[in-house]
């Protein structure tokens, strides 16, 4: 009886081992069939086929086009992603592609899922060294089009330079690094640093959304110059190019030039496509305090019209 038992219970045992090593088997091949979707089939897939579903994924991203000279290459670990090296880049809006700059390299975090299936969805963007000029309204068309930004959730920038020009006024800036965040097409946060006029600037933005409307804060700061600008950001319409706040600038240092020694101004402002008003201005510096009103007229050109009351000074003469 009791040898009958054991034997029972020893082909348990068996039948039980035997189990759980089919299961442990079957979980070991599900592994490394995952294993090698995620990791190792892109590298037997022929990413330069797809170059035309990329750079048009690109262009209908950031409307610009692109041409990739190099080729594509995957990286699996830690993020995995896709490398485009030497990218050209030409503006959309001219009858003829019109170069613009060239980006040493382009990063894109892309589902791997999305390369087997062939469907492309850009999210995550970094881009390494380069050199691109801006022309018009470009920053105004791109956040006018949130069906094309909903998906995108950030952009790294390292080491670009870009001029951007508008009309007959133009800026540079160089050095850019930067991360960008968005969320369901709206600007969240940045933190950018750079080179404005060959002077280092530090400039961060942190939006949010109050109701129905889009708010945040602005700051940018230039401890060479010792510029500060800070803005408070009531309404934020990146489609009709409208913003509405109050800001604050300072000049925190002690150049000789009048007006600019420890000078603060504080305002409302309302800007808009073609102008800007500033309202409730306070004017507090080292040579006079004062209130006053501006406009700023774009367009046709640039134009001020000004109203101050200058209610304390401290200027001499000799």
């Amino acid at each position: 009886m009791i040898l009958r038992k054991l034997k029972s219970l020893k082909l348990l045992i068996t039948l039980n081992s035997f189990y759980n090593h089919k299961v442990y088997s079957r979980a070991m091949v599900a592994f490394a069939g995952i294993f090698f979707i995620i990791f190792l089939s892109p590298f037997f897939i022929d990413l330069e086929r797809y170059k035309p579903e990329i750079e048009n994924q690109i262009q209908e991203k950031f409307f610009i086009k692109v041409r990739i000279n190099e080729k594509i290459t995957y990286k699996p670990l830690i993020r995995p992603h896709i490398e485009l090296f030497s990218v050209d880049i030409f503006e959309t809006n001219k009858k003829e592609d019109v170069y613009i700059g060239n980006i040493y390299k382009v990063n894109l975090r892309i589902n791997i899922f999305d390369i087997v299936l062939r469907k492309f969805n850009i999210t995550d963007v970094e881009v390494v060294d380069g050199i691109i000029e801006l022309e018009n309204n470009y920053f105004d068309n791109f956040f006018k089009n949130t069906d094309s930004i909903k998906n995108l959730k950030a952009i790294k920038v390292s080491n670009l330079d870009l001029k951007y020009s508008s009309q007959n006024n133009s800026i540079e800036i160089s050095d850019i690094n930067s991360d960008i965040i968005f969320d369901k097409g709206d600007l969240k946060r940045f933190d950018l640093t750079g080179n404005l006029f060959n002077l280092p600037f530090v400039s961060t933005f942190q939006g949010a959304r109050n109701r129905d409307k889009s708010v945040g804060h602005l700051s940018i700061e230039s401890k060479d110059l010792k510029f500060y600008f800070d803005a408070d950001l009531a309404d934020i319409n990146f489609l009709k190019n409208e913003f509405l706040g109050n800001a604050k600038i300072r000049f925190a240092n002690t150049l000789s030039t009048i007006g600019l020694n420890n000078l603060t101004l504080q305002f409302s402002f309302d800007l808009k496509d073609e102008h800007v008003d500033l309202k409730n201005i306070l004017v507090n510096s080292f040579l006079y305090k004062g209130e006053g009103s501006a406009k700023i007229d774009f367009k046709p050109r640039l134009a001020l019209v000004s109203e101050f009351n200058f209610i304390d000074t401290n200027f001499t003469t000799t």
